[in-house]
């Protein structure tokens, strides 16, 4: 957890089968600004992650079923944002036409006492998916073998082992939908760049005409010194 003047901001990767994005905790200490991960090999409906919009999915009978770890949820539900986001969520995180973030501004955290999350609202939500996408393959895999790819796992990853050249191209693919999007990662998380410094012009060349000395200017036209 980190803290600025005004916001406070996290990074969620992870939380296994029930929390998939890892966002609980980020929610417990109403961080304002989160970066989350999806780094599932199943497509979102396929896992756990709608239930936190308050959908079932087929990875649950139940919106929030945990009798096989945590007795204490049984018959709870893990909703912890309005339903209506899902939907184009959903439907961003399984394009292929985009650059991989979706981001989502001002969203309402609904309280669930059963998952120690209280009401309040978050600045900026951002959602790496882990779907391919047509301008990176077009460009930074242009010439590879993808047909290949896919048959050893790309872009999701099929297992927890893949080979090499998957790896290499899945992480990549992580790294082109960063780039894409940093301008909007920078400034929710409160990233100041630099001040672009120009560069030094040259200086004018001074050379001997007529008996006059001269010097070119930038404007391409001569001033006498």
């Amino acid at each position: 957890m980190r803290h600025g003047l005004h916001k406070s901001w996290g990074v969620a990767t992870d939380g296994a089968e029930v929390d998939i994005m890892g966002l609980i905790p980020l929610l417990r200490e109403k961080q304002t600004s989160i970066l989350a991960f999806y780094d599932n090999p199943q497509i979102p409906n396929m896992t756990t992650l709608p239930n936190l919009f308050g959908f079932n999915s087929t990875a649950m009978v139940t919106p929030f079923d945990c009798s096989g770890g945590t007795p204490s949820l049984v018959g709870t539900t893990a909703q912890v944002f309005k339903r209506e986001l899902w939907p184009e969520t959903e439907a961003h995180m399984q394009a292929t036409d985009n650059t991989g973030v979706k981001v989502l501004k001002n969203v309402e955290v609904l309280a669930n006492p059963a998952l120690g999350v209280k009401e309040y609202t978050i600045d900026t939500l951002m959602i790496v998916d882990n779907q391919r996408k047509t301008a990176f393959e077009e460009t930074v895999l242009r010439g590879t073998d993808i047909a290949q790819l896919e048959a050893e796992g790309y872009p999701m990853g099929g297992t927890m082992v893949v080979q090499p050249p998957v790896a290499v191209a899945m992480s990549l693919l992580v790294q082109w939908k960063l780039k894409q999007n940093l301008e909007a990662i920078k400034s929710a998380f409160g990233v100041v760049s630099p001040p672009t410094v120009p560069a030094p012009s040259s200086p004018p060349t001074v050379q001997a005409s007529g008996g006059v000395a001269e010097a070119s200017t930038d404007n391409g036209g001569l001033s006498k010194l």
